[in-house]
C-alpha cells in the first residue's frame, strides 16, 4: 500500500510539474516554428514554388522515347473445291509475327516560348523565397503578440484580484464602522459597488488570461499553462533612427510583401515577353532509330534497320488570335502588377509613419505612466490619513483607490504595448528576426 501511495504521489507531482511548467518566449517561439499549421504550410507551398524550375528546364531538355513492340497473328482458313483451279477442298493454315523497337531523340534547338518560361520560372521562385521570409516574420511577429497579450492579460488579472481583496477589505471594514453608528449606510453601499465592480474586472480578467494562453497554445500545438513574466527593469529605449524618412527608406529596401509586388512586376514583364515569343518560329532536331522483323509473310521473312534524323521548323502564321489576345492579356496583368506596387508603397508609408510615432508615444507613456503610479501611491496615502482624521470621506477615499489601480493597469499596458509597437514597426520595415525575440526574452523570468 505504500509503495502504491509513493507511486501515485511521483505521478502526481510529474503531472503537475508538466503542467507548471514555465516556458519563455523563445522556447514557445522554436516550438511555434515546428509546430505551427500556418508555418507548415508556408513551407510546403515553398517547397512545391521549387519544382517549377526543373519542370520549366525539362522543356528544354532533349525527349527519349523508346517504344517496341510485338505481335502475332494466325490464319486459319478452309477453301471449297468448287472452281476450275480447285476441285477439293483445301484448308491454310500459316502464322505471322512481327516484332520491333524505336529509339528517338528530339531536342529543341530554338524555341524562345520555353526558353523565357525557364527564366520566368526562376523569377517566380524568387518570388516564393520572399514569400517564405515574410512567413517567418509574421510567425514572429505573432509568436510576440500571442506571447505579450498573455503577460498583459497575466498582469491584468493580478491587479483584478488585488483590488477586489482591497475592496473587500474595505467592506469589511466599513461594515463593522457602521455597526458602530459611526458612518452612514451610503458608505457601505459605495464600497459594496466597488467591491462588486472589482469581482466583475477579475472574472473578466480570467476569461482574457484563459483566452490568451489558448491562442498561444495553438501556435506552439502543445499546451501553454505558465509563461515567464517581464521583469521590472527592462529599458524603455527611445527610437532608434528617429526620423520617420529614415524608417520610410528601411521600410522600401526591406519590406517584403513590397519584395513580392517587385517580383511580381518582373514577372508579369517576363509573361509578357514571352507571350509576345509566341509570333516565333521553332526549331527542332529530331534522330530515330528503328529495327523490326518479319515472319511469315513470304518464304524468308525480313528484317530491316531505319535510322533517321530531322529537322522541324514550325511557323505560327495564324492561330486564330490567340497570341494576339494573350500578349492583350498579360498587357493588363502587367499593368496590374505596376499600380499593386505603387498601392503597397503608399499604404507602407502610411504605416511607417503611423507606427514611429506610436513607438515615440509609447516611450513617453511608459515613462508619465510609471510617474502617475507613483504620484496615486503618494495620494492614496494622504487620503488614507484625511480619511483617518475625518478631512476625507469614504468616497474620496475610494476615488483615490480607482485612480491608482487605473494607473497600475495603465503602466503595464503601456510597457506591453512599447514591446509590441517596436516589434510591429521592424515588422513593416522588413528588418524583424529572431534577434528582436531574444533582446525582450532576457527580460523575462519565471515566477513573475
Amino acid at each position: 500500500m505504500e509503495i502504491i501511495r509513493k507511486i501515485t504521489s511521483f505521478a502526481v507531482v510529474t503531472v503537475l510539474s508538466t503542467t507548471a511548467f514555465s516556458a519563455d518566449l523563445m522556447q514557445l517561439y522554436r516550438e511555434a516554428v515546428v509546430n505551427d499549421s500556418q508555418m507548415a504550410i508556408s513551407k510546403s507551398k515553398h517547397r512545391a514554388s521549387e519544382e517549377i524550375v526543373p519542370q520549366a528546364m525539362s522543356m528544354l531538355l532533349p525527349t527519349v522515347v523508346f517504344t517496341a513492340n510485338t505481335s502475332s497473328q494466325k490464319l486459319n482458313s478452309e477453301i471449297e473445291g468448287n472452281s476450275a483451279l480447285f476441285s477439293a477442298s483445301q484448308t491454310i493454315d500459316e502464322s505471322y509475327s512481327s516484332n520491333g523497337y524505336q529509339l528517338s531523340i528530339s531536342q529543341p534547338l530554338f524555341n524562345a516560348d520555353r526558353w523565357l518560361n525557364y527564366q520566368n520560372a526562376k523569377q517566380i521562385k524568387q518570388g516564393a523565397d520572399i514569400e517564405l521570409q515574410l512567413s517567418k516574420q509574421q510567425l514572429a511577429m505573432r509568436v510576440a503578440e500571442a506571447y505579450f497579450n498573455v503577460l498583459r492579460a497575466k498582469e491584468a488579472l493580478t491587479l483584478a484580484e488585488t483590488e477586489e481583496s482591497a475592496y473587500n477589505r474595505q467592506l469589511d471594514q466599513v461594515k463593522k464602522t457602521y455597526k458602530s453608528g459611526l458612518i452612514a449606510k451610503t458608505d457601505i453601499l459605495d464600497t459594496q459597488a466597488a467591491y462588486d465592480t472589482a469581482k466583475i474586472n477579475r472574472i473578466v480578467a480570467e476569461n482574457s488570461l484563459s483566452m490568451s494562453l489558448e491562442a498561444l497554445s495553438i501556435l506552439t500545438g502543445k499546451p501553454v499553462k505558465v509563461v515567464d513574466g517581464l521583469v521590472e527593469t527592462m529599458p524603455i529605449l527611445p527610437l532608434v533612427p528617429e526620423t520617420e524618412s529614415a524608417w520610410i527608406l528601411k521600410a522600401e529596401q526591406n519590406n517584403k510583401l513590397l519584395k513580392i509586388n517587385e517580383n511580381s512586376i518582373q514577372v508579369a514583364d517576363r509573361e509578357l515577353t514571352r507571350r509576345k515569343a509566341e509570333h516565333l518560329p521553332t526549331l527542332n532536331l529530331t534522330a530515330s532509330y528503328a529495327d523490326a522483323s518479319n515472319k511469315g509473310y513470304d518464304i524468308y521473312g525480313n528484317e530491316y534497320q531505319m535510322s533517321t534524323i530531322r529537322l522541324d521548323l514550325t511557323i505560327p502564321v495564324f492561330l486564330g488570335g490567340m497570341t494576339a489576345s494573350r500578349v492583350r492579356q498579360a498587357n493588363q496583368y502587367k499593368i496590374q502588377a505596376d499600380q499593386g506596387l505603387e498601392y503597397h508603397k503608399r499604404v507602407l508609408h502610411r504605416n511607417i509613419i503611423n507606427l514611429v510615432r506610436l513607438v515615440k508615444t509609447a516611450v513617453l507613456r511608459v515613462k508619465a505612466a510609471e510617474q502617475a503610479v507613483e504620484s496615486n501611491k503618494i495620494a492614496l496615502e494622504a487620503t488614507k490619513k484625511g480619511y483617518r482624521v475625518g478631512s476625507k470621506n469614504l468616497f474620496e477615499l475610494l476615488q483615490s483607490q480607482r485612480l491608482l489601480f487605473a494607473a497600475q493597469r495603465d503602466y503595464a499596458n503601456s510597457r506591453y504595448d512599447y514591446i509590441l509597437s517596436s516589434l510591429n514597426l521592424k515588422m513593416e520595415a522588413g528588418v524583424l528576426s529572431e534577434k528582436d525575440l531574444q533582446k525582450y526574452n532576457k527580460y523575462l523570468k519565471s515566477g513573475i
